[in-house]
């Protein structure tokens, strides 16, 4: 069975970058990875059972199918980290219902 929240980082050459949950608080749950400087990178995050939206409380749209059938809701962000950055790039998503 597949998680109820799928999120991965890619690289451009088609590797993936581990994201670690790192506990949670009163906004939520909070994950974490080791973002390599100036390079190219995809952040991803899929999920068939639960309805999500972005930072700015927009729906994420539906994308295809599940094996199951039903929908998936899905977002795809490209970004880079440079050096001399001030700080990293974030992503805040929320939970808003369950998918039927």
């Amino acid at each position: 069975m597949p998680p109820p929240v799928l999120m991965e980082v890619w690289d451009a050459h088609g590797h993936s970058l581990p994201v670690h949950n790192t506990g949670g608080d009163g906004g939520g749950f909070n994950y974490q990875l080791t973002i390599p400087f100036d390079t190219p990178l995809s952040f991803q995050i899929v999920s068939a059972k639960l309805k999500l939206s972005d930072s700015a409380g927009l729906a994420l749209p539906a994308g295809p199918a599940s094996p199951g059938g039903g929908p998936v809701n899905s977002s795809q962000t490209a970004f880079q980290h440079n050096s001399g950055d001030p700080n990293p790039k974030s992503f805040q998503f929320t939970i808003t219902g369950v998918n039927p």
